[in-house]
């Protein structure tokens, strides 16, 4: 039985996933505006980075090199986040500690792509007028 706090500490995981995965939306919704390419690149993206990251596949099946490029996407860092959770010895700040930091790493995704796609939105609508 998993106990209301993990419950809760999966579910801001999942939360601040989303928010990595809603910006690289973003992101890739400045560079492409067919509906049928935006389908398909999501496609792409979504399971590109759930392979690498050891969502299908566990991470001790993973080379080295495989799992230092999914180190550069937030699907690696929210699987790292769900397995730590999933290992959770207690709630003491030393065993949270990682925990806070991969979901830290996360929202830096969420910042960097952000500020990324915010500056191509502005530079698309400088040159339009």
């Amino acid at each position: 039985q998993i106990s209301p706090r993990l419950w809760g500490l999966f579910g801001l995981n999942a939360l601040v996933f989303v928010l990595a995965s809603l910006s690289m939306s973003f992101l890739v919704s400045q560079f492409i505006r067919s509906r049928n390419v935006m389908q398909a690149v999501a496609n792409v993206l979504a399971l590109g980075t759930s392979f690498i990251s050891g969502v299908f596949v566990p991470m001790e099946f993973l080379g080295s090199g495989v799992q230092f490029v999914a180190g550069f996407t937030p699907t690696y860092w929210y699987i790292r986040a769900v397995r730590h959770i999933d290992q959770l010895p207690d709630f003491t700040s030393s065993s949270l500690q990682p925990l806070a930091g991969y979901m830290l790493i996360q929202l830096g995704f969420v910042v960097a792509l952000l500020v990324i796609a915010l500056a191509v939105y502005k530079q698309k609508r400088q040159s339009a007028s």
